[in-house]
């Protein structure tokens, strides 16, 4: 896992190095997966929520019931989906993700509840199915 420690520590910047930017480096660096570039800005609320509920490249995904290595766990405020970050399979699970507070991180499920991200949903992209 010493790939992780490259993005630890890194710095949050709105629309530019945030969560999904992460999403993307991992999935290009680990798993061969281009994803394609998605710009919001994280002070928009609805604007994150449209595009986390919206945006096309969600149909290359499909829910699971528990997580598995690499998949996407988004969390949500209460209803919708305003983060999402990477699930790794090692050491008893681990949520890599960047925001505005903390910068790039690495923690267990119970650590990133405990700093605010609740109501996990994790999904598969549909070519590792």
């Amino acid at each position: 896992m010493d790939w992780v420690n490259k993005y630890i520590g890194l710095p949050w910047v709105n629309g530019e190095q945030d969560c999904w930017w992460l999403v993307r480096q991992v999935y290009r660096e680990r798993l061969g997966i281009e994803l394609p570039q998605i710009v919001v800005n994280a002070d928009n609320l609805k604007e994150v929520i449209r595009t986390m509920t919206e945006h096309p490249v969600l149909n290359d995904w499909v829910p699971i019931d528990q997580p598995e290595n690499h998949c996407l766990t988004f969390f949500s405020n209460r209803q919708h989906p305003t983060h999402v970050a990477v699930y790794l399979a090692y050491g008893g699970g681990r949520i890599l993700h960047t925001y505005k507070r903390a910068g790039c991180v690495l923690q267990t499920p119970m650590d990133a509840k405990l700093s605010g991200w609740i109501n996990p949903q994790y999904f598969r992209h549909k070519s590792l199915s």
